[in-house]
């Protein structure tokens, strides 16, 4: 039997058992990444080789980067979020490298401590291609990765996760009957109603809120981030609105195990999707294709 947590009084599945699919989701990219223990400098300085390597013939574009700053979720009593603070540092900071794939739908991202593969609908053309579902993208991440870790291996390095993350970003447009602008967005997420205000009319809105979810098995406590904003697809005077959902599962993956890893993805995946149901009314789901 499938375990299950909790989310918002929903069961949450916790494996990769099919949730829902659509036949046109709003998804218009999907991250899965990885934070470990940094590599040394040497071995930073030599991601070039894991992609001449491994990678080239499948990802021909390299792209240098800045580096990414991974968040860290805490569930200390005491925690506090991090503060501002300036400083000179003693070394230039070590790059993010861009590994895109011939399509132009994957990207892998590496650094010294973080690891990545997106999948983006976006292709240069100006076209979109279709959203290849969770089973690929997990396979995707599984592959890569381990293709990292036998490179570190080689070169005398132990990669040593600490935190996981999965991103779902939609980009949700106009949907006749549901919502129109910016001010009727009650039509696609229900619980958000317009506030009141005398003498004047509500023009846009945004949302952010985070949830702790339990723990689950031998995967600890991981934290889940939503955020909803207003966006246009084109400049005036074209410009059409859209709704950016972007939806974040983070934690630790228990072990250190590459299916470790794997596995705890797939229970910020499972997190991700519920929510995305919860918070969505079921005219936008069936606009989307629900099945």
């Amino acid at each position: 039997m499938a375990r299950s947590s909790m989310f918002g009084g929903v069961p949450v599945p916790m494996t990769d058992d099919v949730i829902v699919t659509f036949t046109q989701p709003p998804i218009v990219e999907v991250v899965a990444s990885v934070r470990f223990g940094g590599l040394s400098d040497v071995a930073a300085l030599s991601l070039g080789d894991f992609w001449r390597s491994t990678l080239r013939p499948d990802f021909e574009a390299v792209n240098v980067q800045p580096p990414f700053e991974a968040p860290v979720e805490s569930f200390e009593s005491n925690y506090r979020p991090p503060e501002f603070s300036f400083g000179i540092a003693s070394a230039p900071p070590m790059p993010r490298l861009w590994f895109t794939s011939n399509s132009r739908e994957e990207l892998i991202q590496v650094q010294h401590n973080w690891f990545a593969v997106n999948w983006r609908s976006a292709r240069p053309d100006g076209s979109t291609s279709t959203y290849d579902r969770w089973p690929a993208r997990r396979e995707s991440f599984s592959h890569r990765w381990a293709q990292f870790q036998n490179w570190a291996g080689s070169i005398g390095e132990d990669l040593r996760p600490d935190q996981c993350e999965i991103t779902y970003i939609n980009h949700i447009r106009p949907i006749e009957g549901v919502w129109e602008d910016h001010s009727s967005w009650a039509g696609v997420f229900s619980w958000m109603g317009a506030p009141e205000f005398p003498g004047g009319q509500l023009e846009q809105n945004t949302w952010q809120a985070q949830f702790r979810l339990p723990p689950i098995d031998d995967i600890p406590p991981w934290r889940l981030h939503v955020s909803v904003q207003p966006a246009f697809d084109r400049a005036p005077p074209n410009a059409s609105p859209l709704i950016v959902l972007q939806i974040t599962a983070r934690g630790a993956p228990g072990e250190m195990s590459h299916d470790a890893v794997v596995k705890a993805l797939a229970r910020g995946r499972s997190a991700v999707v519920q929510s995305f149901l919860s918070m969505t009314s079921l005219k936008a789901r069936q606009s989307w294709g629900q099945r």
